[in-house]
């Protein structure tokens, strides 16, 4: 996964997240619509705020994050969320199946 520029610069202890996009089939092969498509709460970390005391562990990392946390933003078809660095709940060593 190609990962964007932020359009957003995050203040304080905010990070840009880039939601991880959902499998396009299923383990069977199935191709699964929109609507059926399951929506990640990981993704990678692609700006962080000054206030963050993580910050250069942080970027570039896939990060789980809290299931409905956090402002979405959409901009030339990419997927931001913005979220508070408490609502981060760890670092993900391995994405793969994650969702399935």
């Amino acid at each position: 996964m190609a990962l964007a520029t932020s359009p957003i610069e995050p203040l304080g202890k905010y990070l840009v997240v880039q939601r991880a996009k959902p499998a396009e089939t299923t383990e069977g092969g199935i191709v699964l619509p929109d609507q059926a498509k399951p929506s990640h709460d990981y993704g990678y970390v692609v700006a962080a705020g000054g206030e963050c005391p993580d910050l250069p562990r942080l970027l570039h990392m896939p990060v789980l994050f809290r299931a409905w946390a956090g402002t979405l933003h959409r901009q030339q078809g990419v997927q931001f969320v913005i979220l508070h660095l408490d609502d981060v709940l760890g670092i993900l060593h391995n994405t793969e199946g994650i969702g399935r």
